[in-house]
């Protein structure tokens, strides 16, 4: 089993999301104005150069709806099995929460049906 590093994790969660270091960035500054997240930063943590604060890693936590544990972890993530009708379960794309009718819409191409 690899272990993957702090900066590792961020970094996968951050291609998972689909999100630029850039874009990672201004989301975090979008949450908290006087974070002073930036492109560089981000980087450095990635690259192992540099670690954040529990302050700044919680709200990269917050950003990617892990547990701060997460980061701490040196066992392979699990995966969740979750139902599309599951309201207790926040579904995303690209960063961003699914509407009801984007879900209704997946679970009719699931189903087969176009309408």
């Amino acid at each position: 089993m690899i272990e993957m590093s702090l900066g590792e994790k961020i970094k996968k969660l951050r291609k998972e999301n689909h999100l630029t270091l850039e874009q990672m960035a201004n989301k975090l500054n979008a949450n908290n104005s006087k974070a002073g997240f930036s492109k560089g930063r981000l980087s450095r943590w990635e690259s192992g150069k540099d670690e954040p604060r529990l302050s700044s890693l919680k709200q990269v936590a917050d950003l990617f709806n892990v547990s701060i544990d997460y980061f701490f972890e040196n066992k392979p993530s699990k995966q969740i099995k979750a139902d599309l009708s599951d309201d207790d379960v926040l579904f995303t794309y690209q960063g961003k929460p699914l509407t009801d009718l984007e879900k209704q819409m997946i679970r009719r191409l699931m189903d087969g049906k176009s309408n």
